[in-house]
């Protein structure tokens, strides 16, 4: 909120490493990502009807040196992660977001090494979502993933791209927000959200579940 930043001390100390000269014990005059007014884009738009034009800013935000978004990715061999790196390469140079016509939400794709998350296995744990997480009716019905969970419900929704057509909102899934805590261990599937007036290609959002054990707690 207001650009601040809640840190574990592990990763205060981190940060200072990716600002160089910075002390890790006052990080206030840090910021990872800047959105000052200076940089709002000016911008025009034109009523239909009557052809007047009426301006507004757009806003922007530029991420820090050493900044920015990242993804966790468990793929199951050679040929699924070469075409999850196309895509992430694709996506780079079209941009994310909003305003990608004039050159916003555009990165530079930059991959790390393996990895795991190093979390220990626990007894009597509970499941906690890092990802968003879409149960299919047998884990509801018959597994009960749900039973004495604690979670937050989210509609994701969205435009579609293609330049095989015009762009589309997609179908609006509700789905199990990040943090959500599950006693069952999650699968979850990939769901169809292609318009229900067709699409030129199929359009999927992934529901998986991406999770780390936590210890289960009590209230006092």
């Amino acid at each position: 909120m207001a650009g601040r930043l809640w840190l574990h001390p592990q990763e205060k100390a981190a940060v200072s490493k990716v600002f160089d000269t910075v002390d890790s014990s006052d990080l206030s005059q840090v910021s990872p990502w800047s959105s000052a007014q200076a940089e709002d884009m000016a911008r025009v738009t034109v009523d239909r009807i009557t052809s007047a034009s009426a301006l507004y800013y757009q806003g922007m935000v530029h991420f820090a040196d050493g900044c920015g978004f990242y993804l966790l990715a468990d793929v199951a061999n050679q040929h699924f992660q070469k075409l999850l790196e196309d895509g992430l390469h694709f996506l780079s140079e079209q941009g994310l977001g909003g305003r990608r016509s004039v050159g916003l939400g555009q990165f530079k794709l930059e991959t790390a090494p393996d990895t795991e998350l190093g979390v220990p296995s626990l007894d009597n744990n509970y499941y906690w979502l890092l990802s968003l997480y879409h149960p299919t009716p047998s884990e509801v019905q018959h597994h009960r993933v749900l039973d004495a969970a604690r979670y937050k419900l989210i509609t994701r929704r969205g435009w579609i791209y293609s330049p095989d057509d015009a762009s589309q909102r997609r179908r609006g899934i509700r789905m199990l927000a990040e943090g959500s805590l599950l006693t069952r261990p999650p699968v979850g599937h990939v769901v169809d959200v292609e318009p229900t007036n067709g699409f030129p290609h199929q359009v999927w959002r992934s529901g998986l579940a991406l999770t780390i054990t936590t210890r289960r707690w009590r209230h006092a």
